[in-house]
């Protein structure tokens, strides 16, 4: 009861957590929509092949040709949300999952040469060398995606890897604000504090204002 109000709290940070939305499993939702569900599976899934294959000191993004190929990744889920959203048709969780887990698996491969772009003890690494590197974590998320779909990985699971993964990819995101510390050490513990601090500022912003922008959500 505790660990899945811990997971809805930090979860309602960057979700409506409508429950129509929202994969039921074990009898509890997820802390995330199925669309948000879908984003963070692939961001743990590319997040995990880069450190696997140890391309996390890569400092130079996928050439221009597989970069405009990635970018094609976020039209989907455009597509999805601003149809539903127009109420132009109506969309479907299995649809919302299949359309974020290719957006999930995209935003890495732009952010971590970002963060390693000014690091002049890197060679230059690029991410991306080949089109079909990128589908090891999209096989990967696909697969979770699956598992999570038909309900064959427990709540308490799948649930500990999308906050775990939302927190990780927070952090990144604030260590990147953060980049002009020259401490590393300084810079990594004041990524993680900020990062809960606007987890947590976040969710309790959205349970205020929860109640004034639901009528809203058509899409």
């Amino acid at each position: 009861m505790y660990i899945s109000a811990l997971f809805s709290f930090f979860g309602r940070a960057i979700c409506h957590q409508l429950p129509e939305r929202t994969f039921l499993i074990n009898n509890s939702y997820l802390p995330l929509c199925a669309r948000d569900t879908g984003i963070l599976i692939g961001l743990f899934s590319t997040l995990l092949y880069l450190c696997l294959f140890k391309k996390y000191k890569a400092n130079q993004i996928p050439t221009i040709k597989n970069s405009f190929i990635l970018l094609l990744l976020t039209v989907p889920i455009a597509l999805d949300g601003l149809t539903s959203y127009m109420n132009l048709r109506e969309s479907s969780n299995l649809l919302r999952l299949t359309t974020g887990i290719p957006f999930g698996v995209m935003l890495p491969f732009f952010l971590i040469p970002m963060l390693n772009f000014n690091n002049q003890s890197l060679k230059e690494r690029r991410i991306l060398y080949k089109k079909r590197e990128a589908f090891i974590p999209f096989t990967l998320a696909f697969c979770l995606g699956s598992l999570t779909y038909f309900h064959l990985m427990s709540y308490i699971l799948i649930s500990s890897l999308l906050i775990l993964t939302l927190v990780f990819w927070g952090t990144l995101l604030t260590f990147l604000l953060l980049k002009p510390i020259k401490s590393f050490q300084m810079k990594c513990s004041s990524a993680v504090m900020l990062c809960f601090f606007i987890l947590v500022l976040l969710s309790q912003l959205n349970e205020m204002l929860r109640s004034f922008y639901l009528p809203y959500l058509q899409g």
